[in-house]
């Protein structure tokens, strides 16, 4: 049971949200895909919610590409926007993220961030 005002922020976002299962007060949502995740990327790199969208967000990106290059392959055109897009247009960007260095980030394990981005003082 979902507490009741919870939803409405993310039922009025104009795009998709992805939830840990389905939310029938959120139209809109989309079931976070954790098996396809986990099967891509050790669960052992997947404990924060930055590492879990990261890893989402690189799982689109290859899917992107692959439809790419078939869409490539086609005799005829079906999607002229996948072709208007190239590889360089794929970028993962991070805003407001707090790594905190004095806390228990600095020093947890390593996650799919880890090649990313360092903590300041964390090496």
């Amino acid at each position: 049971m979902v507490q009741p005002g919870v939803c409405q922020l993310p039922a009025a976002l104009p795009r998709q949200v992805m939830t840990g299962g389905p939310i029938l007060e959120i139209q809109n949502h989309e079931v976070y895909p954790i098996e396809r995740v986990e099967a891509e990327f050790s669960a052992y790199f997947l404990h924060s919610s930055l590492s879990l969208m990261s890893a989402m967000a690189i799982l689109q990106i290859e899917d992107r590409r692959k439809a790419r290059a078939l869409e490539r392959q086609r005799p005829y055109i079906h999607d002229k926007t996948l072709l208007d897009e190239n590889d360089k247009d794929d970028v993962i960007g991070y805003w407001g993220v707090d790594m905190a260095p004095t806390t228990n980030t600095a020093t947890s394990a390593p996650d799919a961030t880890s090649s990313s981005s360092r903590p300041c003082g964390a090496g």
